[in-house]
């Protein structure tokens, strides 16, 4: 099951690939049945329902595409996917549904241990026992039709009396209902011209369930109330039954009978019972009366008529059957089918999920809660066709978990997850924050929410109206665009050569805050202004930083490639282009002091210098730390997100608008601890290489041996088909 599990991640990525509909199909078609094979005995324990439930979660997430982080009841709910507890219970019920009304010896078995009590019962049984009641008093509560001690074999075929296809008329929903009417009447009237007609029907509606029929020669019509439970299939095959009973009980001058039903499945059910095969339960009493009925050279024959396209005799059936379901007495005698507790199971099972997911998301997924306040039996973009992004975009709004910043300092690929739009306060960029509190995104998500104040109210108003829902992914995707839009960069000294410097003394004097402040304004117009986007892949990944999209060098703003760095008292205006994004290297010219005292860091290059506890240092009680080894740089854009753990960010992000200089003398011990830590990696490289040289060795000399056993057996061979050729001359 997990190899098909790993498949699926080749035919769907977070932003493109297969619909989430079909993604999920190909999981409950193809790879969920392999766990639910007899998972009645094999799945009675829990670890080993854990297990499975584990992998289910992982083609969820995948079909999907939630991240890693998202709670698992709000996982079920937005995909309306049954926790695969609940799902096993389910088809224990059916299995043991089916066995009781099949089998007498099992159906013993069960009674017995529905009465049977000992103190020394394990949890298991005594769970079985309590299903096995229940399943019991629900069989005995719709009178379902028990097992036969002898299975009806069918002696003949009753392939030439039922009649399934009218001449000339195709599909009724593409020929008008006049010409549709014509035709079946003058088919009738031809191929049945002396036979008793009678017409049955059957109708399930929210006010009941009945079956009946209507005599066009006796004009007379008789419906029956059936059990609520009973599906519109049972009650056609009940209205079959009564016109069958009526033909027995009527007519006994009358030797051409036809039933017309305006349900093909009845009747192909009924056709293609072969000779020899065991009559299903729910058509035993239909087919014995017909066979009964041919003895007493009474014959029946079974044809299908469109509906409602205004035969009289099936108009008048259909009148009475309606009525009786509304107003009509369930009858003590009436019995239903097993297949009709399906549903019955299946509603159980949705109950049984609404009850645990209240309680599960007391803890986790209230903002899926909020959203959903009991589990739909469709997912919300069932039947929609926007484009993969956005299909992901707006199920990870739904979930409360994206592909955010406070998602990768979760995974531990990302530092910083404070929002650098609402400072200084220190908000978590999630997408609580994102959809609720940013500065950034709220004016904008809420001119696109009126008349609604509340984010998750929009949400749950427009579930079924997904266009309402898009607007949140548009919004987010303008200011994405938005926030990779050029940047005014500081002002600078127009310098001839490449290199300048002007002295502090020739610049006018200005106020100690009117500079600080402009200082914070330069640095601020260089931090990216959009918000976290809750979708991208590894394209996208290598131009984001956690603080939003920034543009990727001087290739994008030339003007970008001058960066002013401050030494002393004099201004040094250098040109740079740095070789790597994520890891930029000093200029040629710069001083050693410059290189390690982070005085080139800008926006792009923050910190990457600095060790751990320097960072810790320069920025402690402003910023969060993960974890402290440096993080390497980001992976190819080729590399697709299939999974969310393969879809995380891999840069250094820029921890801090003003870093201050470090002491020298920290930077020499760093870099000593750095050298001994080559010196080590070099040590582990010459003990690998040697290894490798000596496995290298047993490799040549295995082969040599390897050699030598072949051609020994190949002589062995050719000497045993010499003694078998000598042997045959002998004989």
């Amino acid at each position: 099951m997990k190899r098909d599990i790993n498949a699926l991640k080749y035919l769907k990525g977070s932003s493109w690939g297969n619909h989430p509909t079909d993604q999920l199909k190909l999981y409950t078609a193809v790879c969920r049945p392999k766990a639910e094979y007899a998972s009645h005995v094999t799945l009675w324990n829990n670890p080993a329902l854990k297990s499975v439930q584990v992998v289910q979660n992982a083609a969820i997430r995948q079909s999907i595409g939630a991240v890693k982080t998202t709670p698992i009841p709000s996982l079920h709910c937005v995909s309306a996917i049954l926790p695969i507890e609940i799902r096993i219970d389910e088809l224990s019920r059916r299995t043991y549904n089916k066995l009781m009304t099949s089998s007498p010896e099992i159906n013993e078995l069960c009674v017995s241990l529905t009465t049977y009590g000992s103190a020394r019962m394990i949890a298991p049984t005594i769970k079985l026992k309590d299903e096995l009641t229940q399943l019991m008093a629900t069989r005995t509560q719709f009178n379902i039709r028990s097992f036969q001690q002898t299975p009806t074999i069918m002696p003949t075929s009753l392939n030439n009396k039922c009649h399934i296809n009218i001449p000339d008329l195709a599909k009724k929903d593409s020929t008008p209902r006049e010409v549709a009417r014509q035709l079946s009447l003058d088919y009738i009237n031809n191929q049945f011209p002396h036979h008793v007609k009678i017409y049955s029907d059957g109708s399930k509606k929210e006010e009941g369930v009945a079956a009946g029929f209507y005599c066009s020669n006796d004009n007379m019509a008789s419906g029956k109330r059936l059990h609520n439970i009973s599906s519109i299939f049972t009650a056609e095959l009940g209205g079959i039954l009564m016109a069958a009973e009526h033909v027995r009980d009527s007519h006994p001058e009358n030797t051409k009978f036809v039933i017309l039903s305006d349900s093909k499945a009845a009747i192909e059910r009924i056709r293609n019972i072969k000779p020899g095969d065991a009559i299903p339960l729910p058509l035993v009493s239909i087919i014995i009366l017909i066979l009964e009925l041919s003895i007493t050279n009474r014959t029946v024959e079974l044809c299908w008529i469109p509906s409602h396209v205004g035969i009289q005799g099936n108009e008048a059936v259909d009148r009475t059957v309606g009525e009786t379901a509304q107003s009509g007495y369930i009858h003590p005698t009436t019995t239903s089918n097993s297949e009709d507790l399906s549903t019955t199971f299946k509603t159980n099972a949705m109950q049984k999920w609404s009850q645990q997911y209240d309680l599960d998301t007391i803890t986790v997924g209230r903002w899926s809660k909020a959203i959903y306040t009991h589990p739909p039996t469709k997912p919300w973009f069932d039947g929609i066709n926007f484009e993969p992004r956005a299909l992901t975009t707006i199920t990870r709004v739904l979930l409360g978990h994206g592909f955010t910043p406070h998602f990768r300092v979760l995974m531990r690929k990302a530092n910083d997850d404070i929002c650098p739009h609402c400072k200084p306060s220190s908000l978590t960029m999630d997408v609580y924050h994102i959809l609720q509190e940013c500065r950034k995104t709220m004016p904008r998500i809420n001119s696109a929410i009126s008349p609604f104040t509340n984010i998750i109210d929009f949400l749950k108003a427009n579930l079924k109206q997904p266009q309402q829902l898009k607007k949140i992914h548009d919004i987010l995707n303008d200011l994405e665009a938005l926030a990779s839009e050029p940047v005014e960069p500081p002002p600078l000294v127009p310098m001839s050569g490449g290199k300048a410097t002007t002295s502090v003394q020739d610049q006018p004097e200005s106020d100690p805050q009117s500079s600080s402040s402009s200082k914070q304004s330069d640095n601020q117009s260089l931090t990216p202004a959009g918000p976290a986007i809750l979708t991208m892949d590894k394209k996208s990944l290598s131009q984001e930083t956690d603080d939003g999209l920034l543009p990727s060098g001087p290739k994008d703003f030339p003007e970008l490639a001058t960066r002013t760095v401050t030494q002393g008292t004099t201004t040094e205006v250098t040109n740079w282009e740095p070789q790597e994004r994520l890891n930029p290297q000093p200029p040629t010219g710069a001083s050693k002091e410059l290189r390690h005292s982070g005085a080139l860091a800008g926006p792009l290059s923050q910190n990457v210098g600095h060790s751990a506890n320097q960072r810790r240092d320069l920025h402690s009680g402003t910023r969060r730390f993960q974890s402290a080894t440096p993080l390497r740089d980001t992976q190819p854009p080729w590399r697709e997100d299939y999974f969310e753990e393969t879809a995380i960010d891999r840069m250094d992000p820029g921890l801090s608008d003003d870093p201050t200089p470090v002491d020298e003398s920290t930077n020499r011990d760093d870099k000593s601890a750095k050298n001994k830590e080559i010196s080590e990696y070099k040590q582990k490289i010459k003990k690998l290489e040697a290894r490798l040289k000596r496995m290298s060795s047993r490799m040549a000399i295995m082969s040599e041996q390897w050699k030598n056993l072949m051609t020994h057996e190949e002589m062995v061979i050719r000497k045993i088909r010499r003694n078998n050729s000598s042997f045959s001359q002998l004989l």
